[in-house]
């Protein structure tokens, strides 16, 4: 019951935000500020940064959704491309449309249609990525001004409810 500090130490601040537990049992955590992936193999304690090198600072990705391809896909709040995780070889790739502007997305969810949707924080629209051709397409049109929504949660029914950050409601998302 008593907490414990693992790994190596990584100085700064604002580093990584959400991680994901691949099938080959490492854990990723999410590149915010910093300029790697971290991966924890839980196992041993032992951490590593991996994949491309990219600038610090700037809250690139924030959390990561594992799509039925075994891969993992980081959501790009201000990155303007998303990053791609092939969690096998330790590598990674932007991947879709590029989208500029900043704190787009928070967070997403993967629906059972096998794509992944993200919650737009500060974007006019859910941005949607198909997994297995890596293409994204937005969609929506509603949610214009501010910061709105922030992570999700996929029920039951297979609709997908967007958290209310500053919006007034809740916002509720039918992928089929």
């Amino acid at each position: 019951k008593n907490p414990s500090l693992i790994g190596s130490v990584y100085i700064g601040s604002n580093k990584w935000h959400g991680g994901v537990l691949a099938p080959n049992g490492m854990i990723y955590f999410c590149p915010r500020d910093a300029t790697q992936v971290l991966q924890l193999d839980p196992t041993t304690n032992t951490t590593s940064l991996i994949g491309s090198v990219y600038s610090s600072g700037g809250t690139k990705w924030t959390g990561g959704i594992l799509a039925a391809n075994g891969k993992i896909y980081f959501c790009p709040a201000n990155a303007a491309q998303i990053l791609e995780l092939d969690p096998t070889t330790n590598t990674t790739s932007l991947i879709g449309s590029v989208y500029n502007g900043g704190g787009k997305w928070n967070g997403g969810v993967l629906a059972p249609n096998g794509k992944i949707y993200f919650c737009p924080h500060a974007s006019s629209q859910i941005l949607e990525l198909d997994p297995t051709t890596n293409t994204t397409s937005l969609i929506g049109s509603v949610y214009s001004g501010g910061v709105k929504w922030q992570g999700g949660v996929l029920a039951p029914n297979g609709k997908i409810y967007f958290s209310p950050f500053n919006a007034t409601q809740i916002l509720e998302l039918d992928p089929t």
